[in-house]
Formats: structure tokens, C-alpha cells, sequence
């Protein structure tokens, strides 16, 4: 289909699409170049090439070269040279560009992910999380006191050289507070 294709309730093509389909529920073509809006599932059943958006759920059984925009997730078979966003869950084989949502998962990472939950297999790139995680990773659990607090438990990881360490504590050392609790992120560069 070169054009434009519009569906009220579903919009689909059993061909490649070249230009923009638009759907109120689902919006579904083989390879697509060019935009695909779906007010609840877009599914491009080879590659993206352009803007897949989706009110819940973007997905692309091939790779993906530009964006998706899903509400709630996306999920790519292949490649993301580009962007994923999402409100939730990314999931993608190889990421080139940013992943960016509170979970983010893909195989090998060489771009950006930015999220609560970062994990991939094999990274080069840069996650940015509370909690980072890879095949080559390091994990430590970490004990320590302070003039704030009279007892912390923090989590490290440590992930391409990046450093993130969520920390939970209790007891004011200063003497001035009945009950307290500390929360704590640490995030750096070894």
C-alpha cells in the first residue's frame, strides 16, 4: 500500500506500507515506512522504518529505524536505531538508540537506557536506572552507618563502569527525630 489507510476499528495489510495507517484499535502491515497509529496495538510484522505510536502496545517483528510510542510497552524482534518509549516495559534485541521506561530489557545494548530496571546481556552503552543489570555485571550488598542514620542496607551494581546504588536506612544518629527512614540513589562513573 503506498498511501494513506484508515480504519475505524482495525486497519490492515497483508503488503508493505508506505505512507501512514491509522486505526482506532489496531493498526497491523507487513513492512512499514512511514507512520503507524493505533489507539490500542500497532504490529508492523516485519521492519519499522518511521513512527510506530500505539495506545498500549507498539510491536515490530523485525527492527525498528526511527520511533515507537506505546503507552504501556513496546517489543522489537530486532535492531532499535532510534527510540523506544514507553510508560512501562521496553523490550528490544539490539538497542543503537535509547530505551527509555520504568523496565527496559533488550540483548545487547550499545545506546542509552533510561528506566527504574535496566537489564541486557551485553553492554557497551550507558544505563541510567535505580537498579542496572547484565550478563558481565557486578552486584554487591552494602552495610553502613552515618551521622544521619544509624543503620543503611544498599544494593550496587555496577554495569560498563556505571554505578548505581540504592540505599535504605533507619534511625536518626542525630537523636532529634523519633522515627525516621532514609532513601538514598547514588549513581556515577568508576
Amino acid at each position: 500500500i503506498k498511501g494513506v489507510q484508515l480504519g475505524g476499528l482495525a486497519a490492515a495489510a497483508d503488503v508493505g506500507l508506505t505512507g501512514a495507517q491509522f486505526a482506532g484499535g489496531l493498526a497491523a502491515a507487513d513492512d512499514v515506512r512511514g507512520v503507524q497509529i493505533a489507539g490500542l496495538l500497532a504490529f508492523g510484522r516485519d521492519d519499522i522504518k518511521g513512527v510506530q505510536i500505539a495506545g498500549e502496545w507498539a510491536i515490530a517483528d523485525g527492527c525498528v529505524k526511527g520511533m515507537q510510542l506505546g503507552l504501556l510497552g513496546n517489543t522489537a524482534d530486532g535492531d532499535v536505531t532510534g527510540i523506544q518509549l514507553a510508560a512501562v516495559v521496553n523490550v528490544a534485541s539490539r538497542v543503537r538508540g535509547v530505551q527509555f521506561g520504568l523496565v527496559n530489557w533488550c540483548d545487547n545494548l550499545s545506546g542509552v537506557q533510561i528506566g527504574l530496571l535496566n537489564f541486557s546481556r551485553e553492554n557497551t552503552g550507558t544505563p541510567i536506572g535505580l537498579i542496572n543489570m547484565a550478563n558481565d555485571d557486578r552486584r554487591e550488598w552494602h552495610f553502613t552507618a552515618s551521622n544521619l542514620s544509624l543503620i543503611n542496607i544498599g544494593f550496587r551494581t555496577v554495569v560498563n563502569g556505571w554505578s548505581s546504588v540504592v540505599s535504605f536506612g533507619r534511625g536518626d544518629a542525630q537523636g532529634d527525630v523519633g522515627n525516621s527512614y532514609f532513601l538514598g540513589w547514588h549513581y556515577g562513573h568508576l
